[in-house]
């Protein structure tokens, strides 16, 4: 695991390279922290759906879309696989609906050093976008929250929820869709993935690009055999972390 030393960002005169290397985040515990967001989402979601009590802790703690998070709740709470199979159709939408429902009152929290960091990367015209296993739907409500939507553009963002469950192609389809925008392939030396989870460095190993893991134990990722090319406890030291992405 590299750690990354200059304290000074020094800025070199080299904008076409930087317009060459491309952040991706993940969202939450990354960017932003709406824990009881969820949690409320999630409760309610499974009482309207399937008249059960349960919450984000019933499901694994990895599983990967709303739908799936949903499913093994109602699992856990003993709702037969044929009931839940007839609502899977609208199992996505009733926790957008609720989910919307539930920014309004609810608090996103930025992460320290988040802010600064995207902006400083938007000053120097790196490319940057946002990957979750949430939906389209309930990325836009909670930046919007969050006040970070400007940063994000639509054609910048990918879901699992919508797109695909499998973290590794998700990340794979965040890039494709960042090289299609800007008309250029980005090598993989140049390309990051920032994430507070595994699975998220572990798609950045199979996909052979540099990984930023952000938690604040590296115990973390190493207890799933995965090592992060760098480690922060969080983005609060954003110029060590702009000077990585800018100057490695």
């Amino acid at each position: 695991m590299r750690t990354f030393f200059n304290d000074q960002l020094s800025k070199p005169h080299l904008d076409d390279i930087m317009r060459n290397r491309l952040v991706i985040f993940d969202c939450y515990k990354t960017l932003i922290e709406a824990e009881e967001i969820g949690n409320m989402a999630y409760r309610r979601a499974v009482g309207e759906l399937f008249g059960v009590e349960g919450g984000r802790t019933d499901a694994d703690p990895t599983a990967t879309t709303i739908q799936t998070v949903v499913i093994q709740i109602a699992n856990k709470r003993g709702v037969s696989k044929h009931e839940i199979e007839s609502k899977s159709d609208v199992i996505l939408p009733s926790y957008e609906n609720i989910f919307e429902d539930c920014v309004r009152t609810g608090e996103a929290i930025v992460l320290p050093g988040v802010q600064e960091l995207l902006e400083a990367l938007h000053r120097n015209e790196v490319p940057f976008g946002i990957y979750t296993g949430d939906s389209f739907r309930t990325v836009d409500a909670l930046l919007k929250k969050a006040g970070l939507e400007t940063y994000f553009p639509q054609d910048m963002r990918s879901c699992g929820s919508n797109e695909t469950p499998d973290r590794t192609e998700l990340l794979a389809s965040a890039i494709q869709k960042a090289e299609r925008k800007y008309g250029m392939n980005f090598s993989k030396s140049y390309i990051y993935v920032v994430d507070d989870s595994w699975r998220g460095i572990k798609a950045a190993e199979i996909l052979g690009i540099k990984s930023v893991g952000v938690a604040g134990d590296p115990r973390r990722f190493e207890r799933y055999g995965t090592n992060p090319t760098y480690f922060f406890a969080d983005l609060s030291d954003y110029k060590r972390v702009l000077d990585i992405i800018i100057l490695d």
